[in-house]
Formats: structure tokens, C-alpha cells, sequence
């Protein structure tokens, strides 16, 4: 069986640097992605983060790479908000080619962006 690219049905916004450092009234890039609980063995075991799968080269930064993690909101306009902390290629030269971003939820929103603060929503059914 071949590997497939992962459907990737959601929109996401991404802010560079966590959208400090000006008026970021719009995301640095729009792009589409699959959000998933953590599963993958990219971090150590203690640490409990969730996956964003994203089409291959896409530019979206952890913090080893900018001044600060980007900063994420899955599904895009939802004000549920993510910090990037790890950014690794799956299926590199292969058609499957897509990329991985371990991200950690921001519990307590946003208060950086235009319009902010934005408080974690609370999920409901």
C-alpha cells in the first residue's frame, strides 16, 4: 500500500513571532492543515502536545528559527489558539512529502494580536 498525503480539510492563520512586535491585523500566512492529537514519537514521552500536518514547505517556524515561535489558530477565525515548538518534514523527497509541526495549545488565549485579548474558548458539543 503507498502512502498518501494526509487530507488536509482545515484552514489555519500564522502569525510570526507569536504576533508580537506590531498590529498584526492579518496572519503572515494562510495556508490549509490537519489537526490532530499528538501521536507521533518527534518529542519526549512526558510531553503531550498536538500535531499539525501542513502541505510540504510550508513557512511556519518554531522558536530554534525566529525571534519567537509562530503562533497559530486552527480552524482559522476560531480564536483557538497554538504555539509552535517543533517543525520536522515527513515523506521528504517522496510524493507523500508534507510537513509536521508539533504545536502546544495556549491555554490562556491570545493577547498579542490586533484586537486581542483573545481568551481560550471553552469547547463545547
Amino acid at each position: 500500500m503507498a502512502f498518501i498525503i494526509p487530507a488536509m480539510p482545515l484552514a489555519v492563520n500564522i502569525w510570526r513571532n507569536q504576533g508580537t512586535g506590531g498590529n498584526y491585523a492579518a496572519p503572515d500566512v494562510v495556508t490549509v492543515c490537519n489537526l490532530s492529537i499528538g501521536k507521533r514519537s518527534m518529542i519526549n514521552t512526558q510531553d503531550v502536545g498536538v500535531e499539525i500536518l501542513l502541505p510540504a514547505h510550508t513557512d511556519i517556524r518554531s522558536q530554534w528559527n525566529s525571534v519567537a515561535p509562530d503562533i497559530l489558530e486552527v480552524p482559522a477565525g476560531t480564536k483557538r489558539f497554538y504555539a509552535v515548538y517543533k517543525v520536522e518534514d515527513i515523506g521528504k523527497g517522496f510524493a507523500n512529502e508534507h510537513r509536521l509541526a508539533m504545536v502546544a495549545y495556549l491555554i490562556n488565549g491570545n493577547s498579542t494580536l490586533a484586537g486581542g485579548p483573545f481568551p481560550a474558548p471553552v469547547p463545547l458539543p
